[in-house]
């Protein structure tokens, strides 16, 4: 709950699993087992599909693909749109204000 909780707060939060998982103790594996058994996904895929539904209501609501890549944490809109197009199937402008 606590690394989920600090990640649903600040979807920017750039820390790498091992660094989440030291933040409350536990190890990597400790901490991905955790996530797979309650959702079915590592950490890092957990906050990746928070930050892409994340992204999609943003740009459902008018942001530009820039600006919703930048509020969800991603460095650079390649990769944002890479990921976009790789999980729903169309890039971020065919999700823009949809």
């Amino acid at each position: 709950g606590t690394v989920a909780d600090a990640i649903l707060c600040d979807l920017r939060d750039q820390r790498t699993a091992a660094q989440c998982a030291a933040s409350v103790g536990l190890t990597v594996r400790t901490i991905n087992a955790r996530f797979r058994d309650e959702t079915g996904m590592t950490l890092l895929q957990w906050r990746t599909t928070v930050r892409l539904q994340a992204a999609v209501r943003m740009l459902s609501s008018g942001m530009t693909a820039s600006e919703a890549a930048h509020a969800v944490g991603y460095r650079h809109l390649s990769q944002f749109s890479r990921d976009v197009t790789t999980r729903f199937g169309v890039g971020p402008r065919e999700l823009q204000g949809a």
